[in-house]
């Protein structure tokens, strides 16, 4: 993920391949049942600002327990959740409201993933002022790169509006 936002695909796919050669199934990184690989994806698609390439990557219903079978996965939950409210919101997706609000609660116990669901809700409002709140929420969290891509989104609303 790291070397896919830095923009060296070739060292993204070299890491990749490794997690395959340490045995990771390549159907299981590809899918959403592991949590972290969808979750890393999604975060790169966002970053990449490929919205519609985050949904497809965080395309299993957050409550889905499937989603969370393998062991560790369960800690991604508020991460997916967060990601899942916001690839809908930035793709306009119908049902981007709901999304938030469902994602609200799973990702409650975790500050950064839930001040990411309120920066959905913002987005999805055109709240400006409070994603302004949230970029400094975001530097208190000790989060700079979530500081600075609120800022950036926050930027762009106004802009655009």
């Amino acid at each position: 993920m790291v070397h896919g936002m830095r923009g060296d695909d070739g060292r993204r796919a070299a890491w990749v391949r490794l997690t395959i050669d340490l045995g990771a199934d390549p159907e299981q990184l590809a899918g959403c049942l592991l949590g972290w690989p969808s979750v890393f994806d999604g975060l790169l698609a966002l970053h990449r600002d490929d919205p519609a390439g985050a949904m497809r990557r965080l395309a299993v219903d957050i409550d889905d327990p499937e989603l969370y079978r393998a062991i560790g996965s369960w800690e991604y939950r508020p991460w997916y959740a967060a990601l899942w409210a916001e690839a809908a919101v930035l793709d306009h997706h119908p049902g981007a409201a709901a999304r938030v609000e469902r994602s609200r609660h799973a990702a409650r116990d975790n500050p950064i993933a839930a001040a990411i669901v309120e920066r959905a809700a913002a987005i999805a409002t055109g709240d400006r002022e409070k994603l302004v709140r949230l970029a400094i929420t975001f530097a208190q969290l000790g989060c700079p790169y979530q500081q600075t891509r609120t800022g950036r989104i926050a930027a762009a609303s106004w802009r655009s509006g």
